[in-house]
């Protein structure tokens, strides 16, 4: 009896126990890359968030200064073709806002100075063009790895005396 017993009992076979080990690892794998991707996807979320308050800050602090202003000098460097200039320096009233290159781990970076103070560092290009009555500073903010913001800033020129040299 006892090995008529055995013979009904019903186990699993070491094709089954195989089986569920490579079905429970692949849904185990596919969870932590999904996991994976969901932190990566998190990281740059918040990069971007992070380069889209610092554009604001930028933006907000040209805007003002220009606002203040009652004239404008703009200094503009090397021409890149005839509409689209690299900016080198705005001067409102008396106070000098500059745009200063620097080199950083083989890659040309700007910063932004207002008098003695950094406004911002990392910017990775910074340029000028005029359409009609408006000025547009085309700033790029570069964040880690490949992440990158690029925006406008758009300046009425109306009632501002701007000279350009």
């Amino acid at each position: 009896m006892n090995r008529q017993a055995s013979k009904d009992e019903k186990g699993m076979t070491l094709i089954e126990v195989v089986l569920a080990l490579v079905l429970s690892s692949l849904f185990f794998c596919s969870i932590l890359d999904l996991t994976g991707q969901g932190m990566a996807w998190h990281v740059n979320l918040q990069e971007e968030a992070k380069l889209r308050r610092e554009m604001n800050r930028v933006r907000l602090f040209v805007e003002d200064r220009w606002d203040e202003a009652r004239k404008v000098e703009i200094k503009l460097g090397k021409e890149v073709d005839e509409h689209q200039k690299s900016l080198n320096q705005m001067t409102f009233d008396y106070s000098n806002l500059d745009i200063l290159p620097y080199e950083q781990e083989g890659e040309q970076l700007y910063k932004m100075k207002y008098g003695s103070n950094v406004v911002k560092e990392g910017i990775q290009s910074i340029t000028l063009s005029q359409k009609g009555k408006w000025i547009f500073i085309t700033c790029t903010l570069k964040g880690r790895g490949a992440c990158s913001l690029t925006e406008d800033i758009l300046l009425d020129s109306t009632y501002k005396k701007c000279k350009y040299k």
